[in-house]
């Protein structure tokens, strides 16, 4: 019993001196936030022309992660904030544009709808043709014979009068 109560004792003084402070100093985790605004500060000090400020931005917020102590001491939220202004003003020129090349599509597609009934119509008259002289052949063949039923090879059968 005196065992337990000395280690509960221990672990209620241990407990009250992380909570005030004492022991270990830990680093602040740097946020998100401070990250990028390193980086806006690498810029706009450096940034003389496009590729310029490209390439430093990621320098500051390099740096800004070093200072801090490593990747583990950066705080990253579980959702990143995304700017909520998306798009901007086409030029004069382009709105025309785009609306000029679906006219032309959709007149090519038109012409191309057109081509396309003219050969269908066509194959279709070719093959009506070509099934007219296919049954006439066939009646050729089969005129005079009639048709027999399964088991019997002569007679018994529908026969188809022959005329002359």
């Amino acid at each position: 019993m005196r065992e337990r109560a000395a280690a509960l004792a221990v672990t209620g003084v241990m407990k009250t001196k992380t909570k005030l402070g004492l022991g270990m100093k830990r680093k602040k985790k740097i946020t998100l936030r401070k990250i990028v605004d390193a980086a806006k500060r690498t810029v706009s000090k450096r940034g003389v022309t496009v590729t310029t400020a490209i390439k430093s931005a990621p320098k500051g917020a390099r740096e800004a992660v070093r200072e801090a102590g490593g990747r583990s001491q950066s705080r990253t939220p579980r959702i990143m904030p995304v700017p909520t202004k998306v798009g901007g003003v086409l030029p004069a020129f382009l709105i025309p544009l785009f609306a000029a090349s679906s006219a032309a599509g959709s007149l090519a597609g038109g012409g191309a709808a057109i081509a396309k009934a003219v050969q269908s119509a066509k194959a279709a008259k070719e093959a009506l043709e070509e099934s007219r002289r296919h049954y006439k052949a066939m009646e050729q063949i089969a005129v005079g014979r009639g048709l027999y039923l399964k088991p019997f090879k002569r007679g018994l059968g529908l026969h188809i009068p022959k005329n002359e």
